[in-house]
């Protein structure tokens, strides 16, 4: 893996993150993005048509698209780190990323655990010009696997990243609260017991997005082995995740 070509990321990374520490109000921060894509109220999500105009404004809206649609035109690794960051400072969904305005019949999905993230859309008499159609028409995906597939492998590193950042502002969190925290008059953080769970956590997010990273290089130039990398990264990420929330959460065991 060589990032001799990337010497721009480290400085949209930066950049990046430099202004989501300056402009994201903690108001609207959630404790789980991905669990409140739906905003609960009406004021809610009148402060997340506020934030996602600031970004807008900023740049920071659409970064994918195109130049010549208005669009910045970021690089795959660009938008992957854009996903980390964002994550990483519990900022919401922007409503447009959560849901359409459509025109025809919805029916809402819901998921056994009770969440509303999803609709069903139904499209009745829609006109599509034949040089917008996906392949041959009646073949349904075929001939497509593949193009379908890639964008399918780009998402799942998009939610690896996504954990790794929500992983990391969990970790800094404990460490500061573990600085903090007072216990036979001495910071707990001082104490093995708490500095070594907080040592591998560190190592199991930093190897997650190593492997994140590395699928990210993979996919976005092809190789044989993207999947392979997608799948070590989804695998390694969701499971660090959920280790590392689970330790913090001990460590603030004491903080009832």
């Amino acid at each position: 893996m060589d990032f001799a070509d990337s010497l721009e990321h480290p400085a949209f990374h930066s950049e990046f993150r430099r202004w989501l520490e300056a402009n994201l109000p903690s108001e609207i921060c959630v404790d789980a993005g991905a669990d409140q894509r739906v905003a609960p109220d009406r004021e809610t999500l009148e402060k997340r048509i506020a934030w996602q105009k600031t970004m807008h404004a900023a740049g920071w809206v659409g970064i994918s698209w195109p130049e010549e649609y208005g669009g910045p035109s970021a690089s795959f690794e660009q938008q992957v780190i854009f996903d980390e960051e964002y994550f990483r400072t519990l900022a919401p969904m922007l409503p447009t990323a959560s849901s359409l305005n459509p025109l025809g019949p919805v029916r809402p999905l819901v998921l056994l655990n009770g969440h509303g993230h999803f609709n069903e859309f139904f499209f009745e008499d829609v006109v599509v010009p034949k040089e917008n159609l996906v392949g041959p028409f009646e073949s349904g995906l075929e001939g497509r696997d593949h193009d379908f597939d890639v964008r399918a492998q780009r998402a799942t590193v998009a939610l690896a990243a996504e954990m790794c950042g929500g992983a990391q502002q969990v970790l800094d969190m404990t460490v500061a609260y573990a600085k903090m925290r007072v216990a036979f008059g001495k910071p707990i953080g001082s104490y093995q017991g708490v500095k070594h769970p907080a040592a591998d956590m560190l190592v199991a997010i930093e190897n997650a997005k190593s492997l994140t990273y590395y699928a990210v290089w993979a996919v976005d130039r092809g190789l044989d082995e993207f999947r392979l990398a997608v799948s070590m990264a989804k695998a390694a990420a969701s499971d660090m995740s959920g280790k590392v929330a689970g330790t913090c959460i001990q460590l603030h065991g004491a903080s009832a």
